[in-house]
């Protein structure tokens, strides 16, 4: 029986509520280990031997985002980025957090009905403007019509990598199937 988008996004979501420690997830042949503990996941992501991105990165497509690159790129980067943000420019920037998440929930609480399904994406990617426009080049407003104005201009970007991307992700799903089917296969 077909899934709702929310009775799967449940379905993901109820066993990180339901434990506190460790558990285990079955993603098609391969086992997960799942936690929801802060600490723990802290001490997995800090962990010398857990820095190599899972197999199911290059599976959807994500191992070229800044990231999600492999180790030794994502190093490189980290570098360069981490004073960006040092926890002095972070704890500077929780005003300006708080006040735009603080207007998110004002403008949610406007059109929030029950059983009434909304794209979350245009108040999140207006809030994220307005948080970049502030942190990165001292605006404190964008007039609402230039937001709209640049986030369409970044919907058509998204939009035409997308296509591109769709092109190419197509036969390399099917190569990275065949891959890690052969390689499931020699493990037994």
């Amino acid at each position: 029986m077909a899934k709702s988008p929310t009775q799967l996004f449940e379905n993901v979501v109820k066993p990180f509520t339901q434990f506190e420690r460790w558990f285990k997830v079955w993603l098609g042949p391969r086992l997960m280990l799942c936690t929801s503990n802060p600490t723990l996941a802290e001490a997995v992501l800090s962990h010398p031997k857990c820095l190599e991105k899972p197999f199911f990165y290059r599976f959807v497509q994500l191992e070229h985002g800044i990231l999600t690159r492999n180790y030794d790129k994502w190093k490189r980067y980290r570098k360069i980025l981490s004073p960006a943000f040092s926890t002095g420019k972070v704890s500077n920037a929780l005003p300006l957090f708080i006040q735009c998440a603080s207007n998110l929930i004002s403008k949610l609480d406007a059109i929030a009905e029950p059983e009434l399904t909304i794209s979350l994406a245009p108040l999140l990617s207006e809030c994220m403007l307005s948080i970049i426009f502030s942190t990165t080049l001292g605006v404190d407003a964008v007039e609402r019509r230039e937001v709209k104005n640049i986030l369409k201009h970044l919907d058509r970007l998204v939009v035409a990598g997308l296509v591109v991307v769709g092109c190419q992700h197509v036969t390399e799903t099917i190569r990275l199937l065949a891959a890690y089917y052969r390689w499931f296969r020699q493990e037994q």
